[in-house]
């Protein structure tokens, strides 16, 4: 695994820890709120293995552009329990669609 989006990426506390113990790997957050990607900044600075975040609505995707979200996996955290069955269904066709 080369790429990781992650979908739902709030303040940045996971995605800085993964990207903290996998170097290697590059991680791409996303995040709704201006101030979670205002956080994910902030707490992701020193990492060059952390792409900046980027503002993703599931719900807004179309079967034919998910293929711009080039990643190896996709991953959610704290997401699928604040978040309606179409939320979780478009996460999973984004992930069908990974790697």
């Amino acid at each position: 695994i080369d790429t990781v989006l992650e979908v739902g990426s709030g303040t940045g506390q996971h995605i800085a820890l993964f990207a903290t113990a996998k170097p290697t790997i590059r991680f791409i957050p996303t995040e709704l709120s201006s101030e979670g990607r205002s956080s994910i900044i902030h707490r992701t600075s020193a990492l060059t293995n952390v792409a900046t975040p980027f503002a993703l609505d599931l719900l807004q995707l179309h079967p034919n552009n998910e293929g711009s979200l080039r990643a190896d996996a996709v991953i959610a955290h704290n997401l699928f329990h604040v978040c309606n069955e179409s939320v979780i269904q478009q996460f999973a066709l984004l992930a069908s669609q990974v790697g």
